[in-house]
């Protein structure tokens, strides 16, 4: 059974909280359905050992008492973030996260140094945009610590709503029977799941509830947005008949091809439906929320699965960029780059609402990494780059690429170039999987120490040639690089670089490292 499915979470946390409130305030918590606890039960997710956990509150053990001093070392191992060279955001492991609410539950004398942690729980909490979840939000919402949370992390999957079961050619994974009832099970689920997610999103409540909410959320101002769950169920190389567009003539084709690409397991459960965006910050802007920072993790570039498309971006109403975004400091995205129309103008207008901006880190990925990589022009329209929108607030940028692209010395700096004053105020730059052909690495670095005085340069993986997967690492000499930035730190990477049919043959998918390898 699938984590996706499984989004049960015990009531009985919100009802003692709500105990410790007055009588006027408490709201009896709405108990959890039949479905959602059929689901849950079915779940090997390490959430369910964790729901036993903190159902048994009410069974207090003299036994199992510690000493404040014990709990204390125990709540400052826990609390450590788990080290994960390919994320970008400082999460809590499993095992910490249902250490801190066991203990919780257990020692019901040290809540006040529990709630602490246990809040940090609550943060990592993911919330789908289903009725179950909306209602676990509400909880939460209405219990003491609504008032000291600072962020809410949102997964945007979309549970498939077709009648029909996937078919033998779609994945080419289904070679067993027994393979195919597993997954004809989990797609009548996920169907009745995915029917109940937009018959939710398709009435004019929803956002109006979500927005009622959030509003208690009152010291709200980080967002972290899950494009799809976190959860990794696995996949496999598959040949696969894909439509052969022409990069170079937009529209054109030149009829189907045999391309080898990795599969996910569960692709069919997924919806191509994208408004979840549209109707989350349509509710932040009612709410009133401003943001200092909105996060979608790294996940090491899976790139169909992870990143935010420009359909998910177009669809949100600027207005609301406006008001949730008008004191943002961090914004962190990966962007499909596969666009054929190179809409970078819908990125622009976001950070023309983003005035306070500091830091900036954009991952581009390709939809498939093959020996025909896609050219990078995002951000770039019209010959004019991401230097023309006035970010005079922006110390720290982050570009990172993948295998499937390909970079020229002109589409970085057109990035950074404009008639006024571009980004100048950059003074810490990280460029990350970049292949520029010849030369053009020493006239990049160049060019960059005119247009900014940098204090810090992370390179990862800076590669010569004209093809990625063709590529070979890039050697510097220190005494040019101390010509460009004050500091400078390089990470060679070699695994994307590696030839797919090698990683075909491990049945193995590449994992692209985050910045995270330099703090």
């Amino acid at each position: 059974m699938n984590l996706y499915l499984a989004e049960a979470w015990p009531n009985k946390v919100w009802r003692r909280d709500k105990k410790e409130k007055s009588s006027q305030e408490a709201t009896p918590a709405a108990p959890l359905r039949p479905h959602d606890l059929s689901i849950a039960a079915r779940s090997n997710d390490d959430l369910v050992d964790l729901a036993a956990a903190l159902r048994k509150e009410s069974q207090k053990d003299p036994h199992h008492e510690q000493p404040r001093e014990t709990m204390q070392a125990n709540i400052e191992k826990w609390t450590i973030p788990e080290a994960n060279i390919h994320e970008r955001l400082l999460l809590l492991s499993e095992a910490s996260k249902q250490a801190i609410c066991k203990a919780r539950a257990n020692y019901k004398g040290m809540g006040d140094i529990l709630n602490e942690p246990f809040i940090k729980v609550l943060e990592q909490k993911l919330f789908y945009t289903t009725p179950y979840s909306l209602d676990i939000l509400r909880q939460i919402s209405e219990s003491i610590f609504a008032g000291r949370i600072t962020t809410l992390s949102f997964c945007g999957l979309q549970f498939a709503t077709d009648a029909k079961t996937p078919s033998h050619w779609y994945n080419g994974l289904f070679t067993k029977e027994d393979k195919q009832d597993l997954k004809k099970k989990d797609w009548k689920e996920c169907r009745l799941r995915g029917q109940e997610q937009a018959k939710l999103q398709n009435t004019v409540q929803y956002v109006e509830d979500l927005r009622t909410v959030l509003a208690k959320f009152t010291n709200l101002k980080h967002i972290r947005y899950f494009p799809t769950s976190p959860d990794r169920v696995g996949g496999g190389w598959v040949n696969m008949r894909v439509l052969n567009i022409d990069k170079y003539w937009i529209g054109s084709s030149i009829g189907e091809t045999s391309r080898v690409m990795w599969v996910r397991d569960d692709n069919y459960l997924y919806s191509t439906r994208n408004g979840d965006l549209k109707d989350l910050f349509a509710a932040l802007h009612g709410a009133g929320t401003k943001l200092e920072s909105f996060t979608t993790p790294s996940f090491g570039n899976q790139a169909g699965w992870e990143t935010i498309g420009e359909g998910r971006l177009e669809v949100v109403d600027l207005k609301h960029f406006a008001i949730v975004f008008q004191d943002l400091k961090e914004l962190r995205l990966n962007l499909r780059s596969s666009d054929c129309l190179n809409r970078g103008h819908d990125m622009r207008k976001i950070l023309r609402e983003c005035p306070r901006l500091e830091i900036l880190e954009l991952s581009f990925f390709a939809d498939d990494d093959s020996e025909d990589p896609e050219i990078f022009r995002p951000l770039n329209v019209g010959g004019v780059g991401l230097g023309a929108v006035p970010l005079p607030h922006l110390q720290e940028l982050r570009l990172a690429f993948d295998a499937g692209i390909r970079t020229a010395k002109e589409n970085i700096l057109e990035l950074l170039k404009s008639p006024g004053a571009g980004l100048r105020s950059v003074r810490k730059l990280g460029l990350a999987y970049i292949t520029l052909d010849g030369d053009d690495w020493d006239e990049l670095l160049l060019e960059l120490s005119t247009l900014l005085k940098l204090e810090d340069l992370w390179l990862i993986s800076p590669r010569k040639g004209w093809c990625p997967k063709s590529s070979e690492a890039m050697k510097f000499s220190n005494e040019f690089l101390g010509g460009v930035a004050r500091k400078v730190q390089i990470h060679h990477d070699e695994q994307p670089f590696v030839a797919k049919k090698d990683w075909v043959k491990q049945n193995q998918r590449v994992h692209y490292k985050s910045f995270a390898i330099f703090d």
